[in-house]
């Protein structure tokens, strides 16, 4: 079990290494001291109960022993990637620190449901969803839908490590906003919010002083909008 992620066993899983190629990464990359900490009530897995029975151990909510570490590639968008916002602890609502999940209402799963993951075990399952594969393209004679204001790039480098360039082009005057924002959907930074006219453009985003991780980034143009993912390496 881990109650931290300054632990020597979960750095070595995650730290930065001479070949990332087996570095692992969290995807909420919540870090801190998981234990007895409220500010973690969200993400806590275990106990689910605050009494002994059977197997398992009591003491409510309050630890974080189940974590799902994935790679870089599950965090960029290609074959498979994790859907951003979808990693949770299944049956946690935030409101049952250091309580029994099943303990008054849950905001995050039926009654019975909490009922059943109170007696099933002390431990609570960790879910995310995957989108698996690229979309297939599918040829129709539908008339095609107008040219786009603006053209968004990926970022390169990426990973980057601390600076990336954002490269965008605009098709027509307009007022443009191009928005830095972590994977909880905090708003990091504005790189861009401004009168452009037609051309291209390059952004550069500096992650200095930032944990690494995913980040986004939203390029907002008129009434378009488009979103990227950039992942910063330290």
């Amino acid at each position: 079990n881990t109650y931290r992620s300054s632990e020597a066993g979960f750095q070595r899983l995650v730290e930065s290494q001479p070949d990332n190629d087996g570095r692992l990464f969290d995807p909420l990359n919540a870090l801190g001291t998981w234990n007895n900490n409220v500010s973690f009530a969200g993400i806590h897995t275990q106990s689910t109960r605050t009494t002994v029975f059977g197997d398992g151990s009591a003491g409510g909510l309050d630890d974080r022993f189940d974590i799902m570490l994935v790679s870089a590639n599950v965090l960029t968008p290609g074959g498979m990637y994790l859907l951003p916002g979808s990693y949770r602890a299944f049956g946690n609502d935030g409101n049952h620190f250091n309580q029994a999940i099943n303990s008054g209402p849950n905001g995050a799963v039926a009654a019975s449901v909490a009922n059943a993951l109170h007696e099933a075990s002390d431990h609570l399952p960790v879910f995310a969803d995957f989108i698996m594969g690229n979309p297939t393209t599918v040829e129709t004679t539908i008339a095609a839908p107008p040219p786009s204001t603006f053209t968004l790039a990926q970022n390169f480098p990426n990973p980057f490590n601390p600076t990336t360039e954002i490269e965008y082009t605009i098709n027509m005057r307009m007022h443009v906003r191009l928005v830095i924002f972590d994977i909880t959907g905090r708003e990091v930074t504005t790189l861009v919010d401004t009168i452009k006219t037609p051309g291209d453009y390059r952004a550069t985003f500096d992650a200095s002083g930032l944990q690494s991780g995913v980040y986004f980034y939203r390029l907002i143009a008129g009434n378009e909008a488009q979103t990227r993912k950039l992942l910063f390496l330290e």
